[in-house]
Parts: C-alpha cells; sequence; structure tokens
C-alpha cells in the first residue's frame, strides 16, 4: 500500500497511461483523508499544464474523493471552481453534491453574480440539485437584485427545484429584470404543466408583465396569461391591449382568442379583423380556422369579402379546412357561403357544395329546407346557386312547398320551378294561379308560366285575365315573355283599358311581341289615354318608324328602348355619330356629312326622357351644375358602345353618340408609320398623341394599348372621361376608371392612381394644368405615360404643355420635358377621294439629342427643321405626309389645302413643279410666308432638280426626302378598309385639277398675287 506522500507524488505525475494503469494505481492507496485531498485538490485546480496531465490527474482525483466527505471539503471545492477549467469545474459540481456541505451552499450561490458566464452555467447547473431552505431563499431574494448578472441562471436552478414554488422570485424578476430577463420569466409563468399547482399566482405574476412597456414583454405576457385564463380573465385583462399601437402585441392578443369559441369571442375576431392591419387579419383567420366552430365560420365567411385576393384566399383555405374535417354544421355553412352577396363566395359555396354532394339528394334536401326556415332575404339571395346545386332534384320539393302555409315559402318554391324551366310543373302553377290565397303568389305563378315559352298556354292565361282584370298586367307580361304573338289582337284590346298602368302593359306586349298589325290600337292609346300614356304610345309609334326599315335578325330590337334603336339606326347606315337635338329630327353624321335619320322631331322633354336615365346620380349633379358631362354607353346585348357628350343649349338637352368599334384595330390596319408601333415598346416616359376632335387620337392610343397588352406583362391604368375602348385581360392586368362613374373626378383618380402599382398610364385627355402635370411627374418617376392633345402639330404640343404652367416654371418644365418626353404624333383625318372613307396623315416627332437640345433651350419653332431632317429616324412633318397623299391621288386637293401648314406647297404642287424641287422645300422648312419666295426662286433657276447655292459655312448637302412624285415606302403600309383611313387606292399618279373653282382655287390665286 502507498503511503500519503507517494499518492501525492503519483497524483502530481499522473504517468499512467491507460485505464488499467489508472485502476492499478487506485488499487494500491488506501482510504484518503480530507486534509489528503485538499492537497491533490491544489494540483488538480492548476492551470497552464498540459491538457493531457490535467485529464490524468483530474480522473484520479474524482476516484480518490467519492465518498469522502469533510467539513472543510465543500467550501474547498467551491473555492477551486473559481480558477478551474471547464474539466474540472464539472468534476467539482459533482463532488459538491456528494458532500452535502451547507455551509458551502450560500458561497456557492454568490457565485451566480460572477461575470464569468461558465462558472455561472456550471453553479446552476449544480443548485438545481441542491435542496434546502438557505438555498431557496437566497436564490429567491437574488432574482429581485436590481443589476444582477446571472438572473437567467438564478431563475433556472430556482425553478428547476422548486416548480411553482418559486413563482414569487419569478415576479421580482417580472418587476426588475432586463426586457429579455421578463419575457423569460413569462414564458416560464405561463408554462401550465410547471405551473399547475398555483396557476392563480403564476397568473398573478404575468399580470404585472401586462403593465410592461416593452411590446414583446407584453406579448410575451399575453400568450402567458392565455394558457391559463378563463374567458371572462381574458376580457378583463387581455382585451384591453388591442389599443396597443404595436402589431406585436395585438397579435399576441388575438391568438390568445383560440381557446374560446363563444359568440363573444367571435364577434371580437370580427370587430379586429375589420379594424385590420393585413397581419392582424391573417392572425384572425389563423384562430378562426383553429375555432372551427359554426360562428367561427360565420367569420369566415365575412372574410371571404375583404378586398385583398391574399385574404380572401387566407379565408377559402381555412373555410375548406374546416369544412372538409366536419368540425361543424355543413348545411349550415354552406347556406352562409351561397346566400354570399359576393359571387366569388357564393361560388366557393357551390364548389363547396358539389364536392361534397353523394347523389343521392340528402345534401340538396337539407339545404332546401335550411333555406326554408331561413329568412326570406337570405333564400332570395341564394336561390340560384341552390338551383346549380341540385337541378333537377328540386323539382319534388318545391312542389311539396306549394302547400306551406307560409305565403313567402310558396312564392319562393313557385321562383324554383319557373327557373328550373320544367314544363311538367304547368297543372301545379296553373292551380298556384287560380287559387293560392296569396295575390303575389298566384302573380309570381303566372310570371312562372310565362317564362316556360309555351305558347299553348297563352289561353290559359287570358282566361285568368278575364277572370280576374287585376291580373291583366302580369298575364300581358307573360303573353310578351311566351312571344305568344297569335294572341295580340287580344293583348291591342287592352290598349285603351281604363287604368293607364294596363293600357301601357298592353303596349308594352305588343312591341315585345312586334305587333306592328295593331299600330291602331297603339294610336287609339296615343289619342285617348293620359299625358304619359300618350308620349309613351307616341314614342313606341316613332321607334317602330325607326326599325320598320330594317330589324336586327331574330327581333333582337322588341327590348331595346327608343335612344337604343335610334343608336342601331345610326349603325344601319355606317354612320360615325348621332346628333340627338331638342325641337329637331336626329342626325346621322358619316364621313363628316350630315344627314336626317328618321323624320320625326322630338320635343326637349322626349330628349331628357331619353337621355337621363343614361346619367349616374354623380353625372346628373354635374350636367345641373355645367350643363355638360361626358359618359359613355353600352346598348346590351348588341355589343355595340358609344361615347356620349350631353350639354344643354337654348332648344333643350341635346346629346352627341360617338360610335366606338368593339375589335380594337391594330396598329397596321390604321395605317399608321412603323415607328408609332414602336411606342408600345417603351418602358418610361410621356407619349402625346395630337389632332383636332376627331381625328382619331383615341383609337390610335387603343391601338398601342391593346399591342402593350398582347405583348408585354404588367399592370395598365387608364383614366378616361368616358371609357371608350374595352380592353380585356390578356398578357396584362388593365383596370380602366372612367370619372363620374368609378372616380369623384380626375384630380382624385391621378392622385390614387401612383398608388395603384401601374406601368402604363392612359391618361386620356391632357386639358388642365392637373392632368398635365401629373403626366409629367408620373413620366419623371419611371411610368410609361400617354395622353392626347388638341394640337395640329409636334411643336404646338409641346407648347401647349409648357404654356399651361404659370410663367415662372417653364423653365423647370421644360427641363422636365426634355428629359421624360418620349415621342410626339399628330395626326389627321383626310376625306378620300374616290371612295368612301378617310385617308391618315401622321406628324411624329422622337425625342433625341437635337429635340431635347431645343425643347430645354425654349426653341419649340425650330423642332419642324428637326423632324424635317430626321426621317431616317421616323420622323415625318404633317406636309410633306399630306403631299404624298395628295401625289399619290388619295385625297381631294381642297382637303390638303386645308389642313396643310405651309400653303405655298400646294401653289407648288399645282404649278407642275418635280419631286426634287419639292424635296428641297421640304427639307427647308420654310414658313407659308417664306415659301412663296422660295417657290419663285426655284422657277426661276430653269433647272428645279438643281441644287440651292451653298451659304458660307454650310454644307449645300441635304438628306433626300420623298416627294409627291416619289412616295417613300410608307405608302407601301397596309391599310384596313374597316379602319378609319379604309383601303387605300394604288395610284402613284397626280390626278388632273379639279374644272370648278374652289376655296383651294382662291387661295391660289392670292398666294400666287403675292409673289407665288
Amino acid at each position: 500500500m502507498l503511503s500519503s506522500k507517494d499518492v501525492l507524488r503519483a497524483v502530481k505525475a499522473a504517468s499512467w497511461a491507460t485505464t488499467q494503469e489508472l485502476e492499478a494505481f487506485l488499487a494500491q492507496v488506501e482510504p484518503v483523508e480530507p486534509a489528503e485531498l485538499l492537497k491533490m485538490l491544489e494540483l488538480v485546480a492548476e492551470r497552464g499544464i498540459d491538457a493531457s496531465l490535467a485529464r490524468r490527474r483530474s480522473a484520479a482525483f474524482a476516484r480518490l474523493a467519492t465518498g469522502v466527505r469533510g467539513d472543510d471539503l465543500g467550501p474547498a471545492y467551491v473555492r477551486a471552481l473559481k480558477s478551474a477549467d471547464a474539466q474540472v469545474r464539472t468534476m467539482l459540481g459533482t463532488l459538491i453534491l456528494g458532500v452535502e456541505s451547507v455551509a458551502a451552499h450560500g458561497e456557492l450561490c454568490a457565485m451566480l453574480r460572477s461575470s464569468d458566464a461558465d462558472l455561472r452555467r456550471t453553479v446552476a447547473g449544480v443548485l438545481k440539485r441542491v435542496g434546502g431552505t438557505t438555498v431557496f431563499s437566497t436564490l429567491t431574494t437574488m432574482c429581485g437584485e436590481p443589476d444582477l448578472i446571472g438572473r437567467l441562471e438564478v431563475v433556472d436552478a430556482l425553478v428547476s427545484k422548486w416548480a411553482h414554488r418559486a413563482v414569487p422570485g419569478l415576479a421580482s424578476v417580472v418587476r426588475v429584470g432586463k426586457p429579455i430577463e421578463r419575457a423569460h420569466v413569462l414564458r416560464l409563468l405561463g408554462d401550465t404543466t410547471l405551473m399547475a399547482s398555483d396557476l392563480d399566482g403564476a397568473r398573478a405574476a404575468i399580470e404585472i408583465g401586462l403593465g410592461d412597456q416593452d411590446e414583446r414583454v407584453v406579448a410575451t405576457a399575453i400568450t402567458a396569461f392565455c394558457r391559463s385564463c378563463s374567458e371572462d380573465q381574458y376580457f378583463t385583462f387581455i382585451e384591453p391591449t388591442f389599443a396597443w399601437p404595436s402589431v406585436t402585441v395585438v397579435r399576441a392578443a388575438v391568438d390568445g382568442l383560440r381557446r374560446f369559441s363563444s359568440e363573444r369571442a367571435v364577434q371580437v375576431l370580427a370587430a379586429r379583423f375589420h379594424a385590420g392591419p393585413d397581419p392582424i387579419r391573417e392572425a384572425v383567420l389563423d384562430v378562426l380556422e383553429a375555432l372551427g366552430s359554426d360562428e367561427a365560420v360565420v367569420g369566415l365567411v365575412r372574410a371571404m369579402h375583404h378586398p385583398s385576393s391574399a385574404l380572401r384566399a387566407r379565408a377559402a383555405e381555412a373555410l375548406h379546412k374546416v369544412v372538409n374535417e366536419a368540425r361543424i354544421d355543413v348545411p349550415r355553412a354552406l347556406v352562409h357561403l351561397i346566400s354570399s352577396r359576393d359571387a366569388s363566395v357564393a361560388r366557393t359555396g357551390i364548389t363547396m357544395a358539389k364536392r361534397l354532394d353523394d347523389g343521392r339528394g340528402g345534401l340538396v334536401a337539407e339545404l332546401a329546407r335550411r333555406l326554408h326556415d331561413a329568412e326570406h332575404w337570405l333564400r332570395e339571395r341564394a336561390t340560384e346557386p341552390l338551383l346549380e346545386i341540385g337541378g333537377a332534384r328540386l323539382v319534388p320539393l318545391a312542389l311539396g312547398y306549394l302547400d306551406d302555409p307560409s305565403d313567402l315559402v310558396r312564392r319562393w318554391a313557385i321562383d324554383l320551378l319557373a327557373r328550373l324551366g320544367d314544363r311538367s310543373v304547368v297543372p301545379a302553377l296553373l292551380r298556384a294561379a287560380t287559387s293560392d290565397a296569396d295575390w303575389w303568389a298566384r302573380e309570381r305563378a303566372i310570371e312562372a308560366l310565362g317564362s316556360l315559352g309555351d305558347a299553348r298556354l297563352a289561353g290559359h292565361l287570358l282566361e285568368l285575365a278575364a277572370a280576374d282584370d287585376r291580373c291583366a298586367i302580369v298575364v300581358l307580361g307573360a303573353l310578351a315573355a311566351l312571344g305568344a304573338r297569335e294572341a295580340a289582337a287580344q293583348a291591342a284590346g287592352y290598349a285603351t283599358h281604363a287604368r293607364s298602368n294596363v293600357a301601357r302593359a298592353a303596349i308594352e306586349c305588343l312591341v315585345a311581341l312586334d305587333a306592328r298589325d295593331q299600330a291602331p290600337a297603339v294610336q287609339a292609346a296615343a289619342e285617348a289615354g293620359d299625358a304619359p300614356l300618350r308620349a309613351f304610345a307616341r314614342e313606341v309609334l316613332v321607334g317602330w318608324e325607326v326599325t320598320s326599315s330594317g330589324r336586327a335578325e331574330g327581333g333582337a330590337e322588341r327590348r331595346l328602348s327608343l335612344l337604343d334603336r335610334l343608336l342601331m339606326g345610326l349603325v344601319r347606315a355606317q354612320g360615325d355619330d348621332l346628333l340627338l337635338y331638342s325641337g329637331a329630327t336626329p342626325f346621322v353624321k358619316r364621313h363628316g356629312v350630315v344627314a336626317p335619320l328618321v323624320r320625326n322631331v322630338f320635343t326637349a322633354e322626349q330628349v331628357e326622357a331619353m337621355l337621363m336615365p343614361l346619367l349616374s346620380p354623380t353625372q346628373r349633379r354635374s350636367f345641373a351644375d355645367i350643363d355638360d358631362v361626358d359618359l359613355s354607353h353600352e346598348v346590351r346585348g348588341e355589343n355595340l358602345r358609344f361615347r356620349v357628350n350631353v350639354f344643354r343649349q337654348a332648344g333643350g338637352p341635346c346629346a352627341v353618340f360617338r360610335i366606338i368599334k368593339a375589335d380594337v384595330p391594330t396598329l397596321e390596319s390604321l395605317g399608321l408609320p412603323p415607328v408609332v408601333g414602336s411606342f408600345a415598346d417603351m418602358t418610361s416616359g410621356l407619349v402625346l398623341v395630337g389632332g383636332p376632335t376627331g381625328s382619331g387620337k383615341s383609337t390610335t392610343l387603343a391601338a398601342i394599348i391593346d399591342q402593350i397588352n398582347r405583348t408585354r406583362g404588367g399592370h395598365i391604368v387608364t383614366l378616361e372621361d368616358p371609357i371608350e375602348v374595352v380592353h380585356p385581360r390578356k398578357t396584362c392586368v388593365v383596370n380602366q376608371r372612367e370619372v363620374g362613374t368609378h372616380t369623384r373626378s380626375f384630380e382624385a383618380a391621378l392622385r390614387s392612381a401612383l398608388r395603384e402599382d401601374p406601368d402604363v398610364i392612359l391618361c386620356g385627355e391632357m386639358r388642365d394644368l392637373a392632368t398635365i402635370s401629373f403626366a409629367v411627374t408620373a413620366a419623371e418617376t419611371g411610368h410609361l405615360v400617354f395622353g392626347t392633345v388638341h394640337t395640329v402639330s409636334a411643336d404646338s404640343s409641346i407648347d401647349r404643355l409648357i404654356n399651361a404652367f404659370p410663367a415662372g416654371q417653364h423653365a423647370q418644365i421644360r427641363a422636365m420635358l426634355a428629359d421624360t418626353l418620349r415621342a410626339v404624333a399628330c395626326q389627321h383625318l383626310l376625306r378620300r377621294k374616290g371612295s368612301p372613307g378617310r385617308e391618315i396623315a401622321v406628324e411624329v416627332m422622337v425625342n433625341n439629342d437635337a429635340v431635347a437640345n431645343l425643347i430645354r433651350k425654349g426653341k419649340t419653332y425650330q423642332l419642324s427643321s428637326v423632324v424635317q431632317m430626321s426621317r431616317d429616324l421616323g420622323m415625318q412633318s404633317m406636309d410633306s405626309e399630306i403631299l404624298r397623299l395628295l401625289g399619290e391621288g388619295r385625297i381631294h386637293e381642297d382637303e390638303a389645302f386645308l389642313k396643310i401648314n405651309d400653303k405655298a406647297l400646294i401653289a407648288q404642287w399645282r404649278a407642275g413643279i418635280d419631286g426634287a424641287a419639292t424635296a428641297r422645300v421640304q427639307v427647308i422648312g420654310l414658313t407659308p410666308s417664306s415659301s412663296s419666295a422660295a417657290v419663285t426662286q426655284v422657277s426661276a433657276s430653269g433647272n428645279p432638280g438643281s441644287s440651292p447655292p451653298a451659304s458660307s459655312g454650310g454644307s449645300s448637302q441635304r438628306p433626300a426626302v420623298s416627294s409627291p412624285s416619289q412616295p417613300p415606302s410608307s405608302s407601301s403600309r397596309p391599310s384596313d378598309p374597316g379602319s378609319p383611313t379604309g383601303g387605300r387606292p394604288s395610284s402613284g399618279t397626280r390626278p388632273a385639277t379639279e374644272s370648278s373653282p374652289s376655296l383651294l382655287d382662291k387661295a391660289l390665286s392670292s398666294l400666287r398675287g403675292k409673289g407665288g
């Protein structure tokens, strides 16, 4: 056996290399005394030695010290913890537990104040296994120390050993700890398993955290409190936190409601969903899905009406899950869905019902029963979806409800049978029409018979009217619905009925039946009835006259109003505009020529009666204020749209209807230059389309927008007054807003446009400072903006925009336009020569460095020269295009003279100057006053094809420009006969001069007299 000194030397040397050698050494050692262990402890705790040696010493010491007790050992082990490395600390922690030294516990607790985090973790691990009131009271006291470094370790040691008895100490941490410490403690207090024996005490401590100033602490406190509180406690302590501005706090409060499925809780969730914001709404949907109760389903259905598509999709997903798990009354949920005013919500209910329907009719019968017991308004809204779900299976159910004691249910049953269209129910409907105790039910039954489309029922219906004069109106309506032409004579007998409403119904029936042979009966009503009936009868007679020259196939016009029939007459006349004036006959305008549409003269009252139903309440107020309003009108069922201007003149209200083509023309079919097609490829900036009224600006823009819609992906927003062309979604999302219908004013729409994340903006006519300012600003912020201006040239278009601003801002606006303007296209539609239709002439200016420089310097009067010099870039002037069309024989000389800017060019053309001289005049870009002199100079040279003498410092070479006798390549552009320009003749020769003198001849004579 080894002596104490030998053992100490052996431990110091720690020369054993294997476990077997260590075991051999320990076998030779007798039990070690505490004093000897204290000496060895100094060796074991030594720092800075070889790691392998330290491990061997530690292993030997642990074996030798196990089971040895002594009053001095515990404190010594604790003191050694401070300087020992991690391995030795672990070993000492185990030995401390073995000696059970109460005297060391106080010092051990004090080490939790150390800045050494590793030491604190070791000590906390020991204290988790140490009992005793001394440790408990010490740790509890330490929890409340203000700046305690090791508070988390104190808390973990306290809770691990004493669980719910640690609540007082944890409450102290909630009061004085740091936010991260308070949140940690609140999570422990909310652990219902850990605090099971004192949940009330834990909640009392959590209440302290509810009053914290840190939102993360409050949110943690809410979550902890909600894990064990009652519903009443929730509404007492948690509901007030909804007032917090923090989304984190409110979201935690919302999530706490997932334990309560009462109606009160669901109402609170509904209120929070309405208040938002979206993260809170998402939390509400999560809770409603978790609840899965019938009340929660109502909340999910309401959520499906939210404007946000993401929230609607989330609500639908939650609803699908709840329904599929059958945690609720499924038929009740489906009734809520299919009775929704929102079509998408109702469609969701229909889809669910069809998926759950087993085909045996049980679900359909249950839905019908639920609707039978529901409020009547709920039944009405759910009827259409129910028909789609149940179909023919509803027939026996509806027949059974015909004997229901409720009048409302019987009416509903009749409606179901009418919509199902099953002719086998005719006997039941006849019985209801004759014997039902409720007048409205009998009337509904008559209407239902009329909806079945069986003309053989006409006799039965007339018998009903003869038996009870009160049902004459509804019988006449049913005859019209049946199309019972053979009953027209009997219906005409009611046209002079004593009751004017019956007489009107009779006339309406005759109109629907197109019974023009009964015109004498209508004429009798026009002479003998009261004032409204006489006016209506005359309107019918006029309408029959309007449509007598030709009716839409299948009698589609039978359902049209007088105004719509006039518009149909405009279409048949192939006109462009309908001019409707008070005290005059309606006129049709075709290719610039007006002619009467019908012989009838309409009074101011008749015109107003036709126009007022077209106006929305906002538009009516606008018309009352300023006697002028723009809008769009659609003839439903005929695929016809019109742009309308309603105004008031001395004779009364008037209107002009401009037809809008249903099919959006392509840029190629309009005969526009190819460079205009490149406008659709631009990604930002301002593009202007100019021209006088009726020049096709809107059609050009519609074609550009359609090309973007077909070739790019993005968001297009149009602000129009009114909407003309309707753009369906193709590759882009297109939102079209009409002033007066979809927005209060142009200014309001402009303000919101940039918040709608658009890529392309069409702002319509740029007629005021607000619109122009918005367009320039939007273009400057990276959007592609299109607009129209009432100008006839590129330079005047720029001046129009600049001059709209106060003089002090002109320099700034010129700089903005120089950077943001991309292109200007101005166009004229000129009357075609030799055939109906019009030709288009387009001036195009594309912004480049030269254009931008002139705009920035305020020299817009020089832009025409840049346009003339840049044909290779796709630019072209209006005058050159008009001369080209004139040279190709496509337009009249007087038409060209009226539209061309430089009148002297027409004189040159009439004088027979050849193409080279014409090109020279075009390139120079002379003004009308100077062109005359230029023509004289060129004519006097004796060589029209020669170049002008070069000026000093300048080149005599100028780029070639197409002349009238040599049309440019653009003359071969395709043209659609149905487009505003129509098909173009192929002749390229100049026609002979018109023989009759005209305004053109007089003007040219004047020019020659001035030196031409």
